[in-house]
């Protein structure tokens, strides 16, 4: 009884635990079935055997599918970044191509502008001139000789283009729907859903749990087991479950064909990338110069239509100090000089 009683114990202790990641192909490989996957299997000569040479076999494809594995990763990296530089380039080309109307239109204008203000100051001067000198013109006749020689240009047709310039390029506004629907044939529809699952997909800590199985091996199947199942586990766990068939269950040479397709397609990408990038940089620099341009003229054209208002108003008080008894008329000339004054300081170009 004592020696049977030691054979068991030894026995016992002769039988060793190996865990192993499986898929569908190691199962069918094992002819084991889905049902009760977490019950200790005991391995048979012939299934040892088969387990034996599948991992063998895979264990020295690893770096092969991992290439792919890797490009698949990076052209995943670079169609995002295309994407999104695919939308600022857009966004640059179209300030770029619009910015050359709004340049002239803006020229054009504050041109005008420009030279009303000269012609301006030179009403200004020549009227300081003429209130220096005596006259024998009453003070009221020189004034409204003054006020009916000024003339305003017509500036609320400029209105509606000034404020969608305004808008455009001082608070760079989103472009509006039409011009939304340009970028159809330039970037690609956005699907924010697909975009983070496929993100996810190469997340290993967010896949889906794996098949595990869990077998009873003999002292010396452990010793032929425990390093194949060991570099298949660790190989297993950078595989996210979802390229499980891409990546571990096709046949080498169609991973191999596969890397090569995908080692181009990689290659395109990065080289779009790298072109689409090269642009942005260009016409970034431009398009900041040309913004820059284009505030400054919207600010002056603003500045200057703004200060008529101004202008008018000491219009009205030259007016009103004509209108005052309790002025002699040199006090009233006076008060004219330092209103002309002003007025010559607020025409001074900017």
């Amino acid at each position: 009884m004592f020696k049977r009683s030691q054979k068991k114990k030894s026995s016992d202790k002769d039988q060793h635990q190996i865990r192993l990641f499986a898929t569908d192909a190691t199962l069918n490989l094992l002819s084991i079935t889905q049902t009760n996957l977490s019950d200790l299997i005991h391995l048979e000569d012939d299934q040892f055997k088969k387990l034996v040479s599948y991992l063998t076999a895979k264990i020295d494809e690893i770096p092969v599918r991992l290439k792919l594995l890797e490009e698949l990763k990076t052209t995943n990296k670079r169609e995002r970044q295309l994407n999104e530089t695919k939308k600022v380039v857009y966004s640059l080309r179209e300030t770029d191509e619009t910015s050359g109307t709004a340049l002239s239109f803006l020229r054009e204008k504050l041109d005008l502008l420009i030279e009303e203000r000269k012609n301006l100051a030179l009403k200004f001067l020549s009227f300081q001139e003429e209130l220096k000198r005596p006259s024998t013109e009453p003070l009221q006749e020189q004034v409204q000789h003054f006020l009916s020689d000024i003339h305003f240009l017509e500036t609320e047709s400029w209105e509606d283009d000034l404020d969608y310039y305004r808008t455009r390029f001082l608070m760079q506004r989103e472009q509006d729907e039409e011009d939304h629907k340009l970028k159809g044939g330039f970037i690609p529809d956005d699907d924010p859903v697909l975009d983070t699952e496929l993100i996810d997909a190469f997340d290993t800590t967010k896949s889906s749990p794996r098949i595990m199985l869990y077998f009873s091996v003999s002292r010396k199947q452990h010793q032929n087991l425990k390093s194949l199942a060991k570099d298949y586990n660790i190989f297993m766990e950078k595989i996210p479950s979802k390229f499980t068939r891409d990546i571990l269950e096709l046949e080498l040479t169609e991973i191999e064909r596969n890397l090569a397709e995908q080692e181009k397609i990689s290659f395109d990408t990065g080289k779009e990338l790298y072109i689409l990038k090269r642009e942005q940089g260009i016409l970034s620099l431009k398009t900041y110069e040309i913004i820059q341009t284009l505030r400054s003229r919207l600010l002056n054209i603003s500045g200057s239509i703004a200060s008529r208002k101004f202008m008018k108003d000491a219009f009205n008080e030259l007016i009103e100090y004509l209108s005052d008894v309790n002025l002699s008329d040199d006090e009233k000339k006076a008060k004219l000089m330092q209103v002309v004054h002003r007025l010559l300081s607020e025409i001074k170009p900017s």
